[in-house]
């Protein structure tokens, strides 16, 4: 039976999302790679834009790095249930 093979570590580092251009960049620039992997509709890049902005300034964005490599986004973002006023956070 062959042995499995081992898998170099690779260090994952969180970091929260800041409201500066360089954040944006990252951001957007990760989720530019996610539509293009499976976007179910065309990308509109002013509605795009405006949703990474949103996620910014809520400070609930988060980054995952691999080194110095940008490897993953989770942005939170309260918004009303669409039955209610209460609120709830959503994953974006």
């Amino acid at each position: 039976m062959p042995k499995p093979m081992r898998k170099a570590k690779r260090e994952v580092t969180i970091v929260k999302a800041g409201h500066d251009e360089t954040s944006f960049r990252v951001v957007f620039d990760l989720l530019l790679a996610l539509h293009a992997q499976g976007g179910y509709a065309p990308l509109d890049g002013a509605i795009a834009a405006e949703a990474v902005y949103q996620a910014l300034t809520q400070d609930a964005t988060f980054l995952a790095y691999v080194g110095d490599e940008p490897v993953g986004v989770l942005a939170l973002v309260d918004i009303p249930f669409w039955y209610s006023t209460t609120t709830h956070l959503l994953d974006i």
